[in-house]
């Protein structure tokens, strides 16, 4: 199954059938075409870990609502993540519903209001 959420890795012997994306994916391949290198391989990641999260939790990810953002959250923290890494993480998923929105993708943003872990101002 092609899945435009993975890095791209050199072709096998024998390919798998061709599955074409679904609509979430095509919403994320929007949102990666904005960034390269490092940027893309984090937020890459991010996307991954949702992706993944949402199909464990049997979630449609263009049918999403804030609850499920919000519970997200809330997976995140009580496996015990930092704060940072959680705003991070749910900082990737805002821009990805931030873009779907914009693009037409869904018709409101689920992420809009979504709450955010308190992180310590970083010194510097």
């Amino acid at each position: 199954m092609t899945n435009l959420l993975s890095p791209p890795t050199a072709p096998m012997a024998r390919e798998p059938r061709w599955t074409p994306p679904d609509e979430a994916q095509l919403a994320a391949a929007s949102f990666f075409a904005r960034y390269s290198g490092r940027t893309l391989e984090a937020y890459r990641y991010d996307l991954r870990r949702f992706f993944q999260w949402a199909k464990d939790s049997a979630l449609d990810v263009l049918a999403a609502t804030r609850g499920h953002l919000e519970l997200y959250r809330t997976a995140m923290e009580q496996h015990g993540l930092a704060a940072s890494t959680i705003d991070r993480r749910l900082s990737t998923v805002c821009s990805y519903y931030r873009f779907a929105h914009l693009d037409g993708r869904i018709t409101t943003n689920p992420a809009q209001h979504v709450r955010r872990p308190k992180t310590q101002p970083s010194e510097g």
